[in-house]
């Protein structure tokens, strides 16, 4: 089978936000960003014919067209039913236009009887989330129908991709923290998450969620299965989207992007041109790699450059000027091409990096390579080192560090979990306590 795209852009990244079994953290973000999915396959209709009836509105008010659903990335267009015409329903003042949120409701002057799943002091669902959505108009009349593959008037398939139970790759990571949730207990989580909590709560137009499960026995990197599943789902499941895929290659997004047919983290982390190539299909979870690596590059250049070591934890390196080492995880085929991209973004900040060293994520030869990474450092003299990787590598990073009486500051960039506690408390404390940078996750 042949590659549904060439693999020369640029991408790569710090492993990816696809890792099946990070536990509630993964389960719950991937879980969220769907809803993005949802709205776009709940709201639309095949033709400018079909009308739907709203819940009345008792004040008369001007509608505008099309309202965005409240999210912070906008919903997937192309082939999927954001190209049909928006459902529509007369109302006092004109027609409205589905979806209507709860603050382009008030804008517009429009009442609406909002039910027991909205907040209507706040205007966001009725749930103890800081980041809980706007309401959304309840909805009732004509939703289209089969606006797209694997949606009907009743349902919206979904296709939840699993990993094999046996991974090692996955198993090394989640053994770490404790994680030993089979395939089934995480379907379970996924399945309650979807009737208790999105379906309860979400306008999702008449139409219910059909989650199905899919478990691969390819294992994180395992090209060739990848490719095999990805033809299957799209053949023979045929569903509207597909959340999660293999950690270490990016074969099965591929394979269903040339299909047609939407994924969600089920891909490394790739630069942005890889996603834009593969537009409207592919969508990450994470920030995009260059991005955070440009955010990365101005902390270092505008905080690091040209002062003392301060940070390090070896009293002599305090006083030191900073010399900067690099170490970052080579994910995929386009690893080295971002890598090469943030050493050129360090460079234009002052940062020379004095040791560029990448690792592979294999339990057999990671504490080795740690071995060999932490040798070329301290001889290197680098003060502080840039860890651009995967969650567990810092414990065997740290580890040996401590063993060769290394003790630097540890600058985290473009972290894939790395500042979070589960993962964090695992690392050599002592070395740890001397580590900052930058996080993406969202503040407390």
């Amino acid at each position: 089978m042949q590659p549904a795209q060439a693999s020369g852009s640029s991408g790569g990244g710090s492993g990816s936000s696809a890792l099946r079994k990070w536990g509630p953290i993964g389960v719950i973000a991937v879980a969220a960003v769907a809803v993005i999915v949802l709205v776009v396959a709940t709201t639309t209709s095949d033709s400018d014919d079909e009308v739907a009836t709203a819940t009345p509105t008792t004040a008369p008010g001007t509608v505008a067209p099309g309202t965005d659903p409240p999210t912070a990335t906008e919903p997937p267009t192309g082939s999927t039913p954001a190209d049909t015409a928006p459902v529509t329903s007369g109302a006092p003042g004109g027609a409205i236009t589905f979806p209507l949120s709860f603050g382009d409701a008030q804008e517009q002057g429009i009442e609406v009887a909002w039910d027991e799943r909205c907040d209507t002091e706040r205007g966001t669902l009725a749930v103890r989330d800081f980041f809980a959505p706007d309401c959304y108009a309840p909805f009732t009349g004509d939703n289209g129908g089969e606006t797209a593959t694997g949606v009907t008037a009743d349902s919206i398939k979904v296709v939840w991709y699993q990993g094999p139970d046996d991974d090692p790759i996955i198993r090394y990571i989640t053994d770490a923290i404790a994680v030993d949730d089979t395939n089934a207990q995480e379907f379970e989580t996924v399945q309650r998450f979807v009737t208790d909590y999105y379906e309860r709560f979400y306008e999702l137009y008449g139409r219910s969620i059909e989650l199905v499960q899919f478990e691969s026995t390819g294992g994180a990197s395992d090209e060739v299965t990848a490719r095999a599943d990805a033809v299957r789902i799209a053949t023979e499941i045929q569903p509207f989207a597909v959340l999660g895929g293999p950690t270490l290659t990016s074969a099965f997004a591929d394979e269903l992007a040339a299909r047609g047919v939407l994924c969600i983290s089920c891909t490394p982390g790739q630069a942005d041109d890889w996603y834009a190539e593969r537009d409207p299909h592919v969508w990450s979870l994470a920030t995009g790699s260059i991005q955070s690596r440009q955010h990365v590059a101005e902390f270092v250049g505008k905080q690091l450059v040209g002062k003392n070591a301060e940070f390090a934890g070896d009293e002599a390196l305090q006083s030191q000027p900073r010399r900067f080492g690099l170490v970052w995880i080579e994910s995929s085929d386009q690893s080295k091409q971002v890598n090469d991209r943030f050493v050129e973004l360090l460079a234009a900040e002052g940062a020379e990096v004095v040791e560029n060293l990448p690792y592979v994520l294999d339990p057999g030869s990671i504490q080795a390579s740690a071995s060999q990474i932490v040798a070329k450092l301290k001889a290197s003299g680098v003060t502080s080192v840039i860890f651009v990787g995967d969650p567990i590598a810092p414990r065997d990073f740290t580890r040996e560090a401590t063993a060769q009486e290394y003790r630097p500051e540890w600058i985290i960039a473009a972290p894939a979990l790395v500042d979070t506690t589960a993962f964090a408390r695992t690392y050599d404390q002592e070395q740890w306590a001397h580590a900052f940078g930058v996080t993406h996750l969202a503040a407390r």
